[in-house]
């Protein structure tokens, strides 16, 4: 049996894949027995679940969600800023001094 396999902490042993193996699994759990179109690191786990392993697989889950349709379609809107965010101090924090006459 020639078959690689690495020891896991999701499942025992995972085998070691590799090639076009490897897109047919990601696009099988993505789009075929899933059919969620999850986001990469969820489909990392799930390829992992699944008893497969490969050195690139969180990158290639990645990509090939990013190449999808309807995750393009439907994933989160990213909320964050344009550009990073800075402190404004003020300079005079006693500058304006206000009273409140009864």
């Amino acid at each position: 049996d020639d078959v690689l396999y690495k020891r896991g902490f999701v499942s025992l042993l995972l085998r070691c894949v590799g090639g076009e193996e490897t897109m047919y699994i990601l696009r099988e759990i993505h789009e075929g027995v899933c059919d969620n179109h999850s986001e990469g690191i969820a489909l990392t786990h799930k390829v992992l679940r699944q008893g497969y392993f490969w050195p690139t697989l969180k990158k290639d889950s990645c990509q090939f969600v990013q190449k999808c349709d309807k995750y393009q379609r439907f994933s989160n809107i990213q909320r964050q800023p344009s550009q990073s965010l800075f402190v404004v101090t003020n300079l005079w924090p006693f500058a304006k001094w206000d009273i409140d006459f009864i």
